[in-house]
């Protein structure tokens, strides 16, 4: 979940579920060339990218090389890329990741290879940075970066 390109409608983007995958070794190199989508890196399990109200829960996601799950700032995440927040403005105003729930996942195993860059020491089951009023109850993970408090 992420929002959206700059020449998207100007439109709300929230209230999205992930329950019940499997997301697992999601380890190939990334087969798309430039742009934002271009840039993400292999290993990369569920990205919750600056988006609100979103809903996983009993989901399996596992053996990924970079993280498992990924919440974080869409302006974070984009710093120092030519698809910064400075350089390329988005068109919404508020980047951060709020009131996202997780809820009774297994995500285990993940981290164990990132690519280099700026988010390589905080690869692992979870990285959780930026957004306000998330939270986490039931889930199984091993290494997490940042907090997210129960629900």
């Amino acid at each position: 979940a992420g929002l959206p390109p700059d020449d998207w409608p100007s439109e709300t983007f929230h209230t999205w579920t992930l329950i019940n995958n499997r997301v697992y070794d999601n380890n190939f190199p990334n087969p798309v060339d430039g742009g934002l989508v271009g840039a993400l890196p292999s290993g990369s399990g569920v990205l919750v990218l600056g988006v609100d109200d979103v809903d996983v829960r009993n989901n399996e996601i596992v053996n990924n090389d970079f993280f498992g799950i990924a919440l974080i700032d869409y302006c974070i995440a984009v710093d120092g890329s030519d698809n910064s927040c400075e350089n390329n403005p988005p068109f919404f105003t508020d980047t951060a990741p709020d009131n996202n729930t997780f809820i009774d996942n297994v995500v285990t195993g993940n981290g164990s290879n990132p690519p280099p860059g700026p988010f390589e020491s905080v690869a692992g089951d979870l990285i959780a940075i930026g957004g306000t009023g998330n939270c986490a109850s039931g889930n199984e993970w091993e290494t997490v970066t940042g907090e997210l408090p129960p629900c």
